[in-house]
């Protein structure tokens, strides 16, 4: 144990040196169809490296080498060593290289050559030390395969594989990247047994972006001390506009004053740290209200903490970032417009949040766009202080009896505008997940109604109406044929290839897609690999309880 420690130590020291005064980092992820993105709703956004890419910012720079179906064993039925991403990542010059490579080598028409895969593996990492970059290697313990599916095997991966990585990486003084271990227990994360979705790729991004680092990631919430605490305000419009609109956590909801200047003050209950206000003038495009922010620790003299009186933007939300500072009291006075015409004031709601190193989720607007025979539109909007540093992740739930399920994996910077697809009828809840430097911060959530009578008459219908599976292309056909279907939201679906007695011959697609049109192709190959005879087969199409099949031809 104090040999592998010291190695490991080692390595990290090794780590830091090569990175130590660079302006970018080149990283290459060398790997198969989970470094690819097979199982996620867009590969080329969502695959582990590119969500860590997000992750780690913009100094560094993230080449997926990764292949469907690939080897680390040359004797394997697909090596890895023959692919021109592989290539591609050699001629990268790389300062960092991850490798992940066991899963498909581990089945076991693959796994009769497994003496040789420790040989293989080690050459690679010799063929990369080569370079003139001089990168450092990191050994990758394959994710746990959940299903006996496609012939892979984890009892091979548990036994054989990772154990001789952990070995080889003593062996060769390589820092190891577990991927194993912070997954075992999510086969929730893994649809078809074998490919993470977007969501399990965003676990192992994290881990990627952990171990580059040697950052522990802090998981935190924002912390809005104004929510529901009292306020008092003069010159409310109405009595349904009243002052404790500001603090109800309800975008939907206003304090509307009946004219300039109109005061409110929130009592947070006892002094609190704080770090940044927010003032949300409404899901729309503001009226540029003009305002003064104050604060106090006890009753007496206001401070003033923004004044913003001269203001010329019409920003929706606003945000004022402070170093930490003691507050119980807090008071926004609205003095006028940049727009003459907006001289009753209305704001939606007045954020105070906890400090937090400076590091916040956005605020998150919603609205319904159209509606159409069975689904909606939605568009979601974030406002962030953090503009352009950081990652965000959005989730969605579409129902109160549903889970909170990602809609994206990391996306670079806190602004963004994201339109979505939805069944019709539902009540859809979204919320954030922000990441910067380490810190990872959820935020509110925010409640979208898809009733059609939230859209007005005049609005076109259009886009996906339905569950479809499309006829093949081509019909007969002789070596490859693509299957495509339609769906008219986000939503798991799964197609399949089937002989006429319904038995399984090729599991094509088990993982969620956003809405539209998607194609997959089968080339005439059952799941073990081999070539099937010609004839007649069924391809079947699952998605939401809907399940549709079409006949298909082969001819040999």
């Amino acid at each position: 144990m104090l040999k592998r420690t010291s190695i490991l130590l080692i390595s990290g020291l090794l780590v830091a040196s090569a990175l130590a005064g660079q302006d970018t980092t080149r990283v290459v992820c060398v790997g198969n169809s989970i470094t690819e993105g097979a199982g996620t709703t867009s590969p080329t956004l969502d695959a582990y490296p590119i969500q860590a890419g997000a992750l780690l910012g913009k100094h560094w720079l993230i080449k997926n080498s990764g292949v469907s179906g690939r080897t680390m064993l040359r004797h394997g039925d697909f090596p890895i060593w023959k692919e021109q991403r592989f290539k591609e990542g050699l001629a990268f010059r790389p300062d960092v290289v991850t490798i992940c490579l066991g899963t498909n080598d581990s089945k076991p028409y693959n796994w009769i050559y497994k003496e040789e895969y420790i040989p293989d593996y080690s050459a690679m990492i010799d063929t990369f030390r080569a370079l003139s970059s001089h990168p450092v290697v990191w050994i990758a313990l394959p994710p746990p395969a959940f299903k006996l599916n496609l012939d892979i095997r984890d009892s091979i991966i548990t036994t054989d594989i990772i154990p001789w990585l952990r070995q080889l990486a003593l062996d060769k003084g390589c820092p190891v990247i577990d991927f194993y271990t912070p997954l075992k227990e999510h086969s929730n994360l893994f649809p078809d047994g074998i490919h993470p979705n977007t969501e399990g790729a965003a676990v192992m991004a994290m881990v990627l972006y952990e171990a580059l680092t040697g950052k522990t990631t802090l998981q935190t919430v924002d912390e809005n001390f104004a929510l529901g605490r009292p306020v008092e305000a003069s010159g409310s419009l109405d009595a349904a506009s009243g002052p404790e609109n500001l603090t109800d956590g309800k975008r939907s909801t206003f304090w509307k004053a009946a004219g300039f200047p109109s005061s409110a003050a929130v009592d947070l209950g006892s002094v609190q740290t704080v770090d940044l206000f927010t003032v949300d003038f409404g899901p729309v495009t503001g009226a540029g209200y003009r305002y003064l922010l104050e604060t106090t620790p006890a009753p007496g003299v206001w401070t003033t903490l923004a004044d913003r009186t001269a203001r010329t933007d019409t920003a929706a939300a606003v945000f004022e970032s402070v170093d930490s500072l003691q507050v119980r009291y807090v008071r926004l006075t609205v003095t006028g417009s940049s727009l003459p015409a907006e001289d009753k004031p209305a704001v939606a709601e007045l954020r105070v949040l906890k400090a937090n190193g400076g590091v916040h989720a956005p605020v998150l607007s919603g609205r319904l766009v159209k509606v159409m025979p069975s689904a909606a539109q939605i568009e979601i909007t974030s406002l962030s202080p953090n503009v352009s540093d950081g990652a965000f992740m959005l989730y969605r739930r579409p129902s109160n009896d549903s889970l909170f399920r990602a809609t994206t994996g990391f996306r670079s910077g806190g602004t963004f505008t994201k339109l979505e697809y939805v069944k019709k009828g539902l009540s859809v809840k979204y919320y954030t997940v922000f990441f910067l430097n380490g810190a990872r911060v959820t935020s509110d959530t925010v409640l979208v109604e898809t009733q059609p009578s939230a859209v007005s008459d005049g609005q076109t219908h259009g886009g996906p109406s339905g569950f479809a599976l499309l006829p093949a292309y081509p019909n007969p056909f002789n070596p490859a044929t693509t299957v495509s279907f339609e769906i008219p939201w986000p939503a798991h679906a799964e197609v399949r290839i089937c002989d006429v007695r319904g038995r399984l011959v090729r599991s094509l697609a088990d993982r969620e897609f956003p809405a539209g049109v998607h194609r997959v192709s089968w080339d005439a190959i059952d799941g073990s690999g081999s070539p099937v005879s010609g004839g007649v087969f069924i391809a079947r199409f699952e998605a939401e309880g809907v399940s549709l099949a079409r006949k298909i031809l082969l001819v040999r």
